[in-house]
């Protein structure tokens, strides 16, 4: 959707998406069978995405707290390399097909000076090596689009891009079907049509909307902008008129991480618990009467929370239960 027609300062993840529902990439293709999966190596909760991303059609969200061996760079952001695991961890957990949207965070600031700055995209570009050559030996048919969502936090003029703005970025299409190289300049709001264009694929009333503009010889641009806005007050805040009144697309019971929590055993030995079970890391909590306490993360199958009364804990937990928390 183009943000240009959203109220002044209004972010669509702070205020409509977070109690609606509409379309989406994921959404598109789930109806073609795919599963869609949230990849972001930041807290889950940034820009609500831990609501969001249910609201937008995803199955899983794999945010830092449920990612392991995290190293982070000087400045305490999570190093993207990491990604390359969660990635294909996610690619090889169905046997659908996958549709991925990863958020990276590596080459964030405050940068100390522009050398470290340099540093960290040197980094980032070792991360997108590695992914290709990892998804070039993947057997499935994959496309890859990468693209920067802002310019880093420097005091940037216009005249100092190539291109003499600040508002445009250059994007990138790896795959492994031989598709036709192009060089085409498309809006944000176009970009999953365009790709999606390229291979065929035509699911979704946003999208073919899209896709018919892009296709067309002489375009109307200003029907098109006209026609995108009444589209986008339709399906966010108006009567769904274009789904005959009634929103195709119900929020998602959204699993956080790919591989699920378990808890197995819970052992009160004097004042201390400890928790047995799987796949828990150092975000993992153990909670009393819903409250976290202080917890050691030990290994993946090992919590414990040290120095609590017995008496506290039977009484919060009569049944010998122990609640988890991320």
């Amino acid at each position: 959707m183009n943000l240009d027609f959203f109220g002044p300062g209004e972010y669509p993840y702070k205020t409509v998406l977070k109690k609606t529902s509409c379309e989406s990439t994921a959404f598109d293709l789930k109806m073609l069978g795919y599963s869609a999966h949230a990849i972001h190596n930041n807290e889950a909760t940034f820009y609500d995405r831990n609501h969001v991303f249910s609201q937008l059609g995803f199955d899983t969200f794999t945010p830092i707290e449920y990612m392991y061996h995290v190293e982070r760079n000087p400045i305490g952001w999570c190093k993207d390399k990491i990604l390359t695991g969660e990635i294909m961890k996610a690619l090889t957990s169905t046997k659908e097909n996958d549709f991925i949207y990863t958020i990276s965070v590596q080459g964030h600031g405050k940068y100390p000076d522009f050398e470290y700055y340099c540093k960290q995209i040197s980094e980032m570009d070792d991360f997108v090596r590695e992914l290709i050559n990892t998804l070039n030996m993947f057997p499935e048919p994959t496309v890859v689009v990468l693209y920067g969502d802002h310019l880093p936090g420097f005091a940037w003029e216009e005249g100092d891009m190539r291109n003499n703005s600040l508002y445009q970025t250059k994007y990138v299409i790896w795959n492994n079907l031989q598709l036709p190289e192009e060089k085409k300049t498309v809006e944000a709001y176009q970009l999953s049509a365009y790709v999606l264009n390229m291979v065929g694929i035509h699911e979704g009333t946003m999208m073919r909307f899209h896709q018919n503009y892009l296709d067309e010889k002489h375009p109307d641009s200003q029907a098109y902008l006209a026609d995108m806005q009444a589209l986008e007050y339709d399906i966010l805040y108006g009567d769904h008129e274009i789904y005959e009144g009634e929103s195709p697309f119900q929020s998602t019971d959204l699993q956080m991480g790919i591989d699920p929590i378990q808890i197995d055993q819970v052992i009160y030995n004097d004042s201390n618990v400890l928790v047995y079970g799987k796949n828990f890391n150092p975000y993992s909590k153990i909670c009393l009467g819903g409250k976290p306490q202080e917890t050691i993360y030990v290994w993946p199958e090992l919590l414990i929370a040290k120095d609590l009364s017995e008496k506290k804990s039977e009484r919060d937990h009569p049944d010998g239960g122990a609640d988890r928390e991320r």
